[in-house]
């Protein structure tokens, strides 16, 4: 991956634009944290998709699902690498939602 920052970038746009909940993604980074192997962060990526596993709603599945379609391809192997990616991740999705919500705001 040439701009890890660029890549988190590409990977938060597109988890918004399919309304992905930034607390889904946080709470992957929070695994990927502990266990610190990509193989295990993929094997539970997977796992929530397919699986009724830790599931409160419909929205938690399909949160998971876009998960799985667009993050998943993207994980770098090595884990330092990926957990950057991860946490830039969630960091730029909480910025363009703060950035939306006050656009909206403007616009009343």
């Amino acid at each position: 991956m040439s701009d890890p920052l660029a890549a988190a970038r590409r990977l938060a746009q597109k988890l918004a634009t399919e309304r992905v909940d930034v607390n889904e993604v946080e709470k992957i980074l929070a695994y990927a944290r502990r266990v610190r192997d990509v193989g295990k962060m993929r094997q539970m990526i997977r796992r929530l998709a397919t699986q009724n596993v830790i599931i409160y709603s419909k929205k938690t599945k399909q949160y998971a699902q876009a998960i799985q379609r667009i993050v998943e391809p993207q994980l770098p192997e090595e884990p330092n690498a990926a957990l950057h990616l991860l946490g830039w991740t969630v960091r730029l999705m909480r910025y363009e939602r703060a950035r939306s919500q006050q656009k909206r705001g403007r616009r009343r």
